[in-house]
C-alpha cells in the first residue's frame, strides 16, 4: 500500500497524535489489517461506523493470516492536524487533514515539483517502524520510492544530468531505511 508517513501537527496535542496514527491506519491499515488481523482498522471502524464492512467467520478464516509479506510504497511525509468535523464519508472519515507546516510553522521538507509530496528521509524510517510494531515484526518489502526533480522539465539536459537533488534524497531515505534494519531492527 502506498503510504506517507504521519506527524503530529502540534506534538504536545494528543489529539494531534492521535490523528497521525489514525491517518496511517486509514491511508495503510485498511488494505493490511484485514490480512493480518481479519478485520478492518479499529480507527476506521470507530470514525466510520457501520458503514465499513465487516467479515462473516469464514471470510474472516480465510482472510486472517494470508500473506507472506507486507509490502509498502513510501514517498513522503505531512503533519496531521485534527478537525472536528462529522465523519459522514470518506474525505471526513478520517477527522485529520494533512499539511506541510507544523503547529510552530515549520515546513516538513524541502518540496519536490510533484506538488504532493516534500523530501522527509526520516519518515521512511517512520512508517517502516510504524508497519513493524503494528504487525508484530513482519517481513516487509519497499517496492516504491523516489522523488521529482523541482522544475526538472524546465532545465537544459545538460544541467539535469547533475542531479544532486535526487542524489540526496536517495542518499537520505536509503540511510534511514538503513537504520530502521540495523538500529531499530526491522526486518525489511
Amino acid at each position: 500500500a502506498n503510504t506517507d508517513f504521519a506527524l503530529p501537527y502540534n506534538v504536545s496535542d494528543p489529539r494531534d497524535v492521535a490523528a497521525a496514527n489514525r491517518s496511517l491506519a486509514f491511508a495503510f491499515s485498511w488494505f493490511v489489517d484485514p490480512i493480518v488481523f481479519g478485520k478492518y482498522p479499529d480507527e476506521m471502524i470507530k470514525r466510520a461506523g457501520n458503514r465499513i464492512p465487516s467479515f462473516t467467520p469464514d471470510e474472516y478464516a480465510m482472510v486472517k493470516g494470508s500473506y507472506d509479506y507486507i509490502g509498502v510504497n513510501h514517498y513522503t511525509t505531512s503533519y496531521i492536524k485534527t478537525v472536528d468535523i462529522p465523519a459522514t464519508n470518506w474525505s471526513s472519515d478520517m477527522g485529520a487533514i494533512k499539511t506541510n507546516y507544523n503547529s510552530e510553522g515549520k515546513l516538513i521538507g524541502p518540496p519536490a515539483q510533484s506538488t504532493w509530496l516534500n523530501v522527509y528521509p526520516e519518515g521512511a524510517r517512520g512508517v517502516l517502524n510504524w508497519i513493524d510494531q503494528r504487525y508484530n515484526h513482519p517481513l516487509i518489502y519497499m517496492f516504491e520510492n523516489g522523488v521529482s526533480v523541482p522544475k526538472e522539465n524546465d532545465i537544459p539536459i545538460a544541467d539535469a544530468v547533475h542531479d544532486t537533488f535526487r542524489l540526496n534524497f536517495y542518499k537520505d531515505y536509503i540511510s534511514n531505511v538503513l537504520k530502521a534494519i540495523t538500529i531499530d531492527g526491522v526486518n525489511l
